[in-house]
């Protein structure tokens, strides 16, 4: 029985081979680094019914294990020298591993052919171990030469055969499940059998034990990421890396959805992103390996906003009571600067984002801006210190009498009799004498042609100050005259002088005499006596109501008096005297 049946069995080997050959020739080629491995164990044949062709004979078993990856159209069956034959045993504990390797697909069809070998040619059995229902004797199952080429038989028993005597399932590498023909699982391993039809009548039944893995396991995403928590425009880079992919299999697509639109941003291995604005973010990445399975892994991203508080100022150099321009140039990436605080150190505080501040006094004060975003949250401050310069300034106009302005007059800043400052009225008469130290000075406006104008004693205060002028031409200033009687004076006599000056655009506000003999006075219509004869120069200096001097200098010529009545009175008592006393002596 041996001989007959490998007999048989070389036949069927050539059928395999070339069917192999087939397969080589025109399947695609698949890299070895991206196939996987197919293992099925034939644990048990067991018979059921009575299937030998001497039925006191126990059976003699063989059978083939198909494998497909189109759905179950073509089926690429076992090496011929992996179908293993066992004679005279019923029950055959077979517990061999079949293993298929080049496995491209996800979804693998296969099928098991169980045969029972006879001595007589074209008499061996198959065996059925499918649920199938199919009702009748079991001629169809009988003496079969090849059972792996169904096409050989006759259409009708290559349908019967085929649909209802063999085993065939559906494997899935990904979730390992086991489909098609009905199994239940005994023992530990799948069990098909012919008696799952229901059908009592002899048709070859037996039971089949089997069980399947696989070496491919699904791809594993894994996003690695350079920084979780950022600031807004802050670039973040991703890596792919870590994900992987069963062993023989390659991770050939990485795609990227890097702010959770739904819609793939980019592909590879690695990638990155500035994300803009606050907000947080889920990226996805999404992996396929080279049998088309993929996986998707997330992350999140928690963007903050970039805020910087930044503010400038002028001027620079502030004084006290200048007005001081604050200027915010703060920066926000993310958001947008809702509330602007600012503390000027002097316990005064504003919210307007470019206020303007006076300080009343000199010193260093801390002006700090604190800034918030839109969150209510994200907050940045900056405090510079500003010195503030306690110094005051002068300003003030130049007019003439008609109250027009005088351009290009020269404004002169003096103290204690020395010139520290000079400038010029522009255009409209106007001035500015910056940067002077708190005091008292002398202002005086000048120009040609003009009569210059001094105020004195002008004490500045903290910030600006105003001295305004108005100059008189020369012809309209003041002049400075005076009379005297008697017009011919002689010493010891009084001398009343009259002021007779002359000024129509102001008052004299002083007057000062220098009678040349020593003397003087602040009269303005004094008298004076000289003591002795001769020339004296009697001066008179006016001060107006601007300031300015003005003299008058006049010669007195002081004659000596001439005899009078007191003389002739004295020299006639004399002579009367001398006429009674002669009288006197005659008479004795």
């Amino acid at each position: 029985m041996t001989q007959s049946i490998m007999k048989k069995k070389g036949i069927l080997v050539l059928g395999i081979c070339i069917s192999m050959i087939f397969t080589i020739l025109f399947v695609p080629n698949v890299s070895a680094d991206s196939t996987a491995t197919l293992t099925i164990k034939i644990h048990r044949i067991q018979k059921l019914d009575p299937i030998e062709e001497n039925a006191s004979d126990e059976a003699d078993w063989y059978y083939y294990i198909g494998i497909s990856e189109d759905g179950g159209k073509n089926y690429d069956w076992a090496a011929p020298n992996t179908i293993p034959l066992k004679e005279n045993v019923d029950d055959w504990m077979v517990n061999t591993n079949h293993i298929f390797t080049g496995i491209t697909s996800l979804s693998i069809n296969f099928a098991i052919i169980l045969c029972e070998a006879d001595e007589s040619p074209g008499s061996d059995d198959l065996a059925d171990i499918s649920n199938g229902g199919y009702v009748g004797t079991n001629f169809f199952w009988d003496d079969l030469d090849d059972p792996i080429n169904p096409g050989s038989l006759p259409e009708t028993i290559e349908k019967i055969i085929f649909s209802y005597n063999i085993y065939k399932g559906s494997y899935n590498l990904k979730t390992d499940e086991l489909g098609g023909d009905l199994t239940k699982v005994e023992d530990g391993y799948y069990k098909t059998s012919g008696e799952f039809d229901g059908i009592s009548i002899d048709q070859n039944d037996a039971a089949l034990y089997f069980d399947i893995w696989d070496d491919y396991n699904t791809p594993i995403a894994a996003i690695g990421v350079s920084n979780n928590y950022v600031k807004a425009g802050q670039l973040v880079n991703f890596d792919g890396g870590l994900s992987g992919a069963s062993t023989g299999f390659e991770i050939e697509r990485f795609q990227w959805d890097l702010n959770g639109d739904g819609k793939w941003d980019a592909e590879g291995k690695t990638t990155n992103y500035t994300y803009n604005k606050a907000d947080t973010y889920t990226v996805k990445l999404k992996i396929t390996d080279s049998l088309g399975q993929t996986d998707t892994d997330t992350a999140f991203v928690f963007v903050y906003r970039d805020i910087g508080a930044l503010f400038s100022y002028t001027p620079l150099n502030p004084a006290a009571l200048d007005t001081i321009t604050f200027t915010d140039t703060s920066k926000i990436v993310g958001g947008k600067i809702i509330s602007w605080s600012w503390n000027f150190g002097d316990c005064t505080t504003s919210t307007l984002q470019n206020p303007t501040h006076k300080y009343t006094r000199g010193g260093l004060y801390p002006v700090k801006l604190k800034i918030t975003a839109d969150d209510w949250e994200t907050t940045d401050f900056e405090i510079k210190y500003i010195y503030v310069i306690e110094y005051s300034k002068i300003t003030g106009t130049v007019k003439d009498i008609n109250g027009d302005p005088i351009s290009d007059a020269t404004i002169k800043l003096y103290d204690n009799g020395t010139v520290v400052k000079t400038v010029s009225t522009d255009s409209n008469g106007e001035y500015i004498i910056p940067d002077i130290e708190i005091g008292t000075y002398d202002v005086e406006g000048l120009k040609n042609n003009y009569d210059n104008y001094k105020k004195t004693d002008e004490t500045l205060e903290v910030g600006e100050n105003t001295v305004n002028f108005v100059l008189l031409l020369e012809s309209q200033a003041p002049q400075a005259e005076f009379e005297f009687s008697p017009k011919k004076p002689t010493a010891g006599n009084v001398i009343s002088f009259t002021d007779t000056s002359i000024y129509s655009y102001g008052t004299i506000e002083s007057y000062s005499w220098d009678f040349g003999d020593g003397a003087s006075s602040n009269e303005q219509n004094p008298k004076h006596k000289f003591s002795s004869a001769g020339k004296y120069s009697v001066n008179l200096t006016i001060t107006d109501d601007r300031g300015n001097n003005k003299s008058y200098i006049s010669v007195l010529n002081i004659a000596e008096p001439s005899p009078g009545f007191e003389l002739i009175f004295v020299l006639l008592s004399i002579i009367i005297v001398s006429i009674i006393l002669s009288k006197k002596k005659n008479k004795g």
